[in-house]
């Protein structure tokens, strides 16, 4: 348990954020909403491109710290995402295009999670949560998914 007023670290993996992308659109919007008292929001960028286009956002990045590990191998790009001290780290990618689901096998955080860009179970022992709602699956369908489901509050 985390002591009262203790910050949580959450960290972001994607070749999506910040990109032309559904996920990349969806996703800007959360990692803004993020209470900066609670939370401290890192973006682990997977495509040295993401980087020039975060830099070209009009209105920034709201606060949420970037890291390229474009030009990191998986190993170094997991010591890189555990340096930061990362307590929660959610992939967004899934087995779709760009991932580096090896980086997150050598588990640089306690916690990994998936959401979004991929709507199935991916079926690995390094990812502990399925982040679901009712669009995309449901607690009866959770006998089929190799991570516990967490499902998020009804929007």
């Amino acid at each position: 348990a985390f002591a009262e007023g203790r910050i949580i670290r959450i960290g972001y993996v994607s070749s999506d954020v910040y990109r032309v992308h559904p996920v990349g659109k969806s996703i800007d919007a959360l990692l803004r909403l993020h209470d900066p008292l609670r939370f401290e929001v890192h973006a682990f960028l997977l495509l040295e491109a993401q980087i020039q286009q975060a830099s070209q956002l009009e209105d920034g990045t709201g606060g949420v710290l970037l890291s390229d590990l474009s030009v990191l191998s998986s190993a170094e790009g997991a010591s890189a995402i555990n340096d930061e001290g990362i307590h929660i780290l959610i992939d967004l990618n899934g087995h779709t295009n760009g991932v580096r689901m090896e980086m997150l096998a050598y588990r640089p955080a306690p916690i990994a999670m998936h959401y979004m860009g991929f709507g199935a179970t991916l079926a690995s022992e390094y990812i502990d949560y399925f982040l679901a709602d009712s669009a995309v699956s449901t607690p009866e369908l959770a006998v089929h998914y190799g991570e516990k489901m967490a499902f998020l509050p009804a929007s």
